[in-house]
């Protein structure tokens, strides 16, 4: 049945994985405010381009992880019949949360700011992640209740 709990939460993990991929993730700023960069999952704009030329920024693994955790979590919701598959591929999508949450913060982030020397002001976009991984745990509870409430009454018979 699609109108359990565990598919609203499947559903906002599915809005997440989308806000990830548009809003903008960090700022960056030197101190004196003559460089200034934008993370977003598909990209990073830079001022001045001068900037880039000093390293290539490729954030494909963030566009794609994020694409990814919209997807599967958009897919789970419609195996609401096949319960074992559905925590299965509910588990795996925690897992590539938990990968892309690790690359925004420690490869993206943190990098970009340590190589040029810059402030971090985190934006919205960076908490998508962490929101879709709550409720993916949380629709991950959910579909192991049934499972066992299913067993129980099964038991029963």
């Amino acid at each position: 049945m699609i109108q359990r709990i565990q598919s609203i939460w499947l559903l906002i993990a599915t809005v997440c994985g989308i806000l990830f991929l548009f809003l903008p993730l960090a700022e960056f700023a030197n101190v004196a405010q003559t460089e200034y960069a934008k993370l977003y999952a598909e990209n990073l704009i830079v001022f001045p381009k001068e900037l880039v030329t000093k390293s290539s920024f490729y954030t494909y693994p963030l566009f794609i992880g994020g694409l990814i955790i919209a997807i599967l979590s958009l897919i789970t919701i419609f195996l609401y019949k096949k319960r074992k598959l559905q925590m299965r591929l509910t588990s795996i999508n925690v897992l590539i949360s938990i990968v892309v949450l690790a690359l925004t913060f420690f490869l993206y982030t943190d990098s970009f700011a340590k190589d040029f020397a810059m402030n971090i002001n985190y934006q919205a976009g960076i908490f998508m992640p962490i929101i879709a991984l709550v409720c993916l745990i949380m629709a991950y509870r959910g579909i192991n209740r049934d499972e066992k409430l299913i067993r129980a009454a099964d038991r029963i018979r």
